[in-house]
Formats: structure tokens, sequence, C-alpha cells
């Protein structure tokens, strides 16, 4: 007899890649979208931009406005300017 235990042949190993991968649903997801944090920050900061150059335009229409006064005798008045979105489309009736 031969000594020692016989050896018998082992099963292959499946590729360990295969085994990782779960699968992936198609189509959308479902439930609630959150904004990812990076974006959130980003519209923050456009909100607070915009505030800001709002704010700086209006201080220099007030200093020009005080200047303007002190030079002309006349009264000073800054025209805003009209909306054109506001005007309603009104439609004809035959």
């Amino acid at each position: 007899m031969a000594q020692g235990m016989k050896k018998f042949a082992k099963p292959a190993q499946k590729c360990r890649k295969n085994q990782r991968q779960p699968t992936r649903k198609t189509g959308p997801k479902k439930g609630r979208i959150d904004i990812a944090p990076k974006k959130t920050k980003l519209l923050d900061e456009k909100k607070w931009k915009k505030c800001l150059q709002r704010d700086i335009q209006l201080n220099i229409e007030q200093e020009i406005s005080k200047k303007a006064s002190a030079v002309e005798p006349k009264s000073f008045t800054i025209f805003k300017p009209v909306d054109s979105g506001s005007s309603v489309n009104k439609k004809k009736v035959k």
C-alpha cells in the first residue's frame, strides 16, 4: 500500500469578482432625493453673493444720489427700471 493519504482533486475556485458585485436594479430610485452637501454649500454661496451684490449696488446708488443732490440745484430722482415681465398678456376674444 501507498503511504500517506490519497490526494483528491480540489474543486475549482470561482472568480472572486463575481462574488463581490451585487445585482443592481435598473431604473430610477424611489423615495426622497436629498441634495448633496457640496451642492447646498454652493447654493448658499450663490445666495449670499447675490445679496452682497444687491447691497453694494444700493450703496453705490445712494452715494451717487447724495453727490448729485449736493452739486445740482434741482431735486435729484432715480428712476427704477420698469419690469417687462410684469405685463399681462391679453387674449383677443372674437
